[in-house]
């Protein structure tokens, strides 16, 4: 039986590998969803495609994501009363307003 330490050795084993072109293509068209919806993303969204290889690795789908996803390392919120990360999320989306271009 395996162990926990097993799938993350795993994914270690992975990240720098070129990932699966169907992983890539579904992030791609995930990715332009997010730039068409959120439109406070739209540069952001944007750098990252423009910053993918033509045969990303994992790791830099998940780089992409990652900044995309405003920096955020858990989407679990295991203490609601924890107001760092909305206030850090909040920043950020102040930011990116502050940096958008006026209509």
């Amino acid at each position: 039986m395996g162990s926990m330490n097993d799938v993350f050795m795993d994914a270690m084993r992975q990240v720098d590998r070129e990932a699966p072109p169907e992983l890539v293509n579904g992030f791609r068209d995930k990715m332009r969803s997010i730039q068409a919806q959120y439109k406070h993303t739209e540069t952001t969204v944007q750098s990252c495609l423009d910053g993918l290889s033509e045969s990303p690795s994992l790791v830099e789908l998940l780089t992409a994501a990652f900044v995309v996803n405003g920096g955020v390392l858990f989407k679990y919120d295991l203490d609601p009363e924890d107001t760092e990360e909305q206030e850090f999320t909040s920043f950020i989306k102040e930011m990116e307003a502050g940096l958008r271009e006026p209509e």
